[in-house]
């Protein structure tokens, strides 16, 4: 018994374990085999880690060439230098350094100049940017002949980083019609006026990159350009301009896993724009020849004036301009500018004046003869009728002008046949250099189904429309309406006498002003005094005002037959005639002061009509330095017949077409005729108590 247990355990004793002789023999054999799955680990690692570099690189390089490709399709031009005027930190050096096509020290760059667009220019809504007044306002249905904004991109190595900056002048963001898609860029970390964003990095992580550029005439060429990469700016550019096809070389090398490898690429673009680059004419192909005259065209719209046009002159240039107003003296406008127009706006000049411009072109090996051209501006601007209204036969037609004098004069009988209900509806809307600064009221004729004639009233406003507000669409005059513009400086009434005061209500306050023909011109719209005859409104500058007593006619509240104001040497004064209900009642006249009573011509009268006397205005006409011819004058014992000649005014004080005036007679409405013939004739009723010709005033054409 004993001796089987001692068989069993020492049999168990014996199956425990390695002896170290197993040990030494297994122990190498193990780190052999774990050394070996290592080493084919590592291999494994470094294939994967390099494969996956390799691609990535590959991408890069690819990425960056079908980004320059797209730039280049859709640029205008290639240069050999930016043609951007940089602020710093905008360039090379982030300061103000130059890029150039054949490089420094990081090799060649490419320089593309390009057009700003509204939206990203791979969307079809994406439209050209184009700059404000250039020659046309933004809102103008030519604006596609406006200039464009341009930038720059540029493409370069620094620090073994392919680079994509966007350079643009210092008005880029304010320039254009629309605030530009494109933003410019400045190195990461730089600061100015002009770093809206970060230059973009296409290329990075890499030990060395190689960019190369080479230019064709067209995609199917074999050789490159050689002038497009040697020489001056100025012979770069010149063969630059020659070409439409670039072919980008780009390649780049980095170390993974401790092996070095390079990928590279080829793109061949050709650029689809054919638009001339014009911002930096110093740095555009022939700026060594004298150009040739520029050819100018004028045109003009009482909109904008005169502007006056001409192509880029070839080789590009800069341009002095210079113009003259009607044979006077010349004045340089503008020198060495890049503009390809110049503009003279309606705030400037006057209808019927005439405008030359000279423009020479230059480049630094000298300047062109002068290019020329002419324009006088009509005398007359038609109205562009709107609402169904149009000119009534056999009287003026509908027009505005503006004199030399700064005074804007209607004229013109409308009509309109739609329906009744034209009245109040807009006649036309005038241009902004021929609007009041505020809503006037002006005393006028209109058709009347019984009597033949009646008061009428139209309004100008602010906004330039032309409004019947009360009257018949049968007929409708303008030919009373005479106000200074917006842009004229006029003095508003400060003291006002017996109760009145200025209306309001976007109504213009009562205000004058000596115009440039030396004549008094009040407006306004005034409110709430006594309507006694002879009653004083307000008192103007005494120098201003007339020598004898005027009565002109004004359209006041409730008044349908005639109601108006007297102007003598006291001031304004109020013509009630029995309408004693405080309202409001405009102040509209055009007179000169008694300075000038020496240059009035006086008027033969006819049938049975004389001066009526006792310090009134003596019967009298004149023309301005404007043409505005004026009469004046209180009138009595004629014959009232309608139709009956009052007076014949001679050659060179007679308007062109037949006109229509409102008039005062004995307190009442009253209208007058002037035919182109001079006569001045009654039409209607009229008394022969009084018969006011003050405030009477058109241009004298013939």
């Amino acid at each position: 018994m004993i001796n089987k247990l001692s068989l069993v355990k020492s049999s168990q004793t014996k199956a425990h374990g390695f002896t170290l002789v197993e040990i030494l023999v297994i122990a190498p054999i193990v780190i052999l085999v774990i050394g070996a799955f290592i080493a084919v680990t590592l291999s494994m690692t470094g294939e994967v880690l390099t494969t996956r570099a390799s691609d990535t690189l590959l991408y890069s390089v690819q990425d960056s060439l079908n980004r320059m490709s797209s730039d280049i399709r859709d640029s205008n031009n290639f240069l050999a230098t930016n043609n951007v005027t940089l602020t710093a930190p905008q360039g090379i050096d982030n300061g103000t350094g130059s890029f150039v096509n054949v490089g420094g020290t990081n090799g060649p760059e490419l320089i593309l100049d390009s057009t700003a667009t509204t939206t990203n220019p791979n969307l079809l809504t994406s439209q050209p940017d184009y700059m404000k007044d250039s020659p046309n306002a933004c809102t103008s249905s030519a604006i596609q002949q406006n200039a464009t904004l341009h930038y720059n991109i540029v493409y370069f190595v620094n620090n073994n980083t392919l680079y994509r900056r966007t350079l643009a002048d210092s008005n880029f963001l304010t320039a254009g019609c629309s605030i530009p898609w494109q933003r410019p860029s400045c190195a990461n970390g730089q600061i100015g006026a002009l770093c809206k964003t970060n230059d973009e990095v296409l290329l990075t992580n890499v030990s060395s990159i190689s960019l190369q550029v080479d230019y064709y005439t067209s995609p199917n060429d074999s050789s490159p350009v050689a002038g497009a990469t040697s020489g001056t700016n100025d012979v770069r550019n010149t063969a630059l301009q020659t070409t439409n096809t670039a072919q980008i070389q780009l390649s780049a090398t980095t170390t993974v896993a401790g092996h070095d490898f390079t990928r590279s690429g080829t793109a061949k673009a050709v650029r689809q724009s054919t638009i001339a680059t014009s911002q930096t004419p110093n740095q555009l192909p022939g700026y060594n020849t004298v150009p040739s005259a520029p050819v100018i065209t004028a045109a003009y719209d009482s909109t904008s004036g005169v502007t006056f046009n001409w192509p880029m002159v070839s080789p590009a240039a800069t341009y002095t301009i210079q113009y003259q107003l009607n044979g006077g003296s010349w004045t340089t406008a503008s020198s060495n500018t890049t503009n390809t127009y110049y503009n003279l706006p309606m705030t400037t000049i006057y209808n019927g004046e005439t405008i030359a411009v000279q423009v020479t072109a230059s480049t630094q090996a000298g300047s062109s003869t002068a290019g020329t051209s002419t324009i006088t501006t009509p005398l007359w601007n038609r109205f562009d009728y709107t609402n169904g209204w149009l000119d009534y036969p056999g009287y003026a037609q509908g027009g505005y002008t503006k004199t030399s004098a700064g005074l804007i004069v209607l004229r013109g009988l409308v009509m309109n046949t739609l329906s009744s209900g034209a009245i109040s509806s807009v006649i036309t809307v005038l241009p902004p250099a021929f609007r009041p600064s505020a809503r006037l009221i002006f005393y006028t004729a209109t058709n009347n189904s019984s009597t033949g004639n009646a008061q009428g009233r139209a309004d100008i406003d602010a906004s330039g429309n032309v409004i019947p507000v009360t009257g018949d669409a049968g007929w409708f005059s303008l030919d009373t309406v005479a106000y200074l513009p917006a842009s004229a400086a006029m003095t508003a009434v400060s003291t006002f006498y017996n109760g009145w005061t200025n209306y309001g209500a976007g109504y213009a306050p009562m205000q004058y002003a000596t115009d440039g023909a030396g004549r008094t011109v009040i407006e306004g719209l005034v409110n709430g005094g006594t309507y006694t005859d002879g009653t004083l409104i307000a008192a103007p500058p005494s120098s201003l005002l007339p020598s004898a007593y005027q009565h002109i006619g004004e359209v006041g509240a409730g008044t349908t037959s005639g109601i108006g104001v007297n102007v003598s040497g006291s001031g304004i004064l109020s013509k009630g005639y029995g309408f004693s209900s405080p309202s409001w009642l405009s102040t509209n006249a055009v007179f000169y002061p008694a300075s000038s009573a020496a240059s009035w011509i006086n008027l033969t009268l006819q049938n049975g009509w004389v001066y009526l006397g006792n310090g009134f205005s003596t019967p009298q006409y004149i023309k301005g330095s404007d043409g505005i011819v004026h009469l004046k004058g209180l009138l009595s014992s004629g014959t009232t017949t309608s139709g009956t000649i009052v007076t014949t005014l001679p050659a060179g004080y007679r308007p062109s077409q037949r006109l229509l005036y409102a008039c005062l007679s004995a307190g009442a409405f009253c209208r007058f005729d002037i035919l182109p013939t001079g006569e001045v004739e009654t039409i209607g009723t009229v008394s022969n108590a009084w018969l006011s010709l003050d405030n009477i005033h058109f241009l004298g054409e013939q």
